[in-house]
């Protein structure tokens, strides 16, 4: 199991950091995933299936309500960070 940026979001990071309203300022991230990317990583050797979990809800209007509605429309769901399960045979 691991998680995953949207290729967009990776890119954006390298150019300028984010920074929270807080001040945090989380690392940049040097690889995303995208349709080619996960294509890549299914047809590794041994790989018998790689799918992405849903995650729970969180607190909130956005992270109770608005965001599990939104993930389940497809071209949303890949902007959004992910968590993925791969399958080893």
């Amino acid at each position: 199991m691991f998680d995953a940026v949207p290729r967009w979001l990776a890119e954006r990071t390298r150019r300028s950091p984010l920074t929270t309203p807080g001040g945090f300022s989380p690392p940049s991230w040097t690889w995303g995933l995208d349709r080619s990317e996960e294509r890549r990583l299914r047809a590794l050797p041994h790989v018998s299936d790689l799918r992405r979990l849903r995650l729970p809800r969180g607190r909130g209007a956005a992270h109770g309500l608005l965001l599990p509605l939104a993930s389940r429309t497809p071209v949303v769901r890949r902007a959004l960070l992910s968590v993925l399960l791969a399958v080893f045979e």
